[in-house]
Order: structure tokens, then sequence, then C-alpha cells
């Protein structure tokens, strides 16, 4: 699905050759209207200003990182634990699982 979409999707309304001139007029004056349809291959610092206040920037950076160190770190050492004779991976994944089982039973309520 995606690669015909690749090839037969346009990439802006004036290149749809399957909408009339009146719908491609409505979809330009849309996309004008929500201001997402320039493209400007330039950097703009302003851009980067905003990008840094805006709070949804940092919620996106914590939880990517959040999530993204530890499998990191479980995909990379993994294999160094049970050479080292350090905690097995079996036994990390047993207590992952009582941890998760943990966590499911302390947060949904019962009724």
């Amino acid at each position: 699905m995606g690669v015909l979409l690749f090839f037969f999707l346009a990439s802006s309304p004036t290149e749809a050759s399957w909408l009339t001139d009146d719908e491609k007029t409505i979809a330009l004056e849309r996309v004008r209207e929500n201001k997402t349809g320039s493209e400007v291959w330039r950097f703009n610092k302003s851009q980067l200003f905003e990008c840094f206040m805006d709070p949804r920037f940092y919620m996106m950076f914590l939880l990517l990182v959040s999530t993204g160190l530890p499998n990191g770190g479980l995909t990379a050492f993994g294999e160094l634990s049970d050479s080292l004779n350090w905690v097995s991976t079996t036994d990390m994944c047993a207590g992952l699982r009582l941890l998760l089982v943990s966590v499911s039973l302390l947060t949904n309520p019962r009724f």
C-alpha cells in the first residue's frame, strides 16, 4: 500500500491530476490557511528558538530518552552480562515480568 501511495499520491494539490481546478483552489486555500504547505529549505533561527520554547518538545524528548536508554542498554549489553556471569537474561526477564504484573495490578482499579 505504501509503495502505491508513493507513486500515485501527489506531493501538492497543484499536482493532483484527479482534482478539478476549483478543488485545487479550495485545497490550496486550506493549505495556506493552515500554514502547512510552504516548502522552504533554508535554516530559520526563529523556528529553532520556537522549538526550544515548546513544552511538547521536552515531553517528547523525555519520553524517547526514557524508553530508548533501557532498551538500548539491554540490547547492547545483554550478552555481556551472560559472559561475565552476572544476572542471566532469563532472570532479568522474569524480574521484568514480575514488575509488569505488579504495576498493572497497582494501576488497575478493583471493583
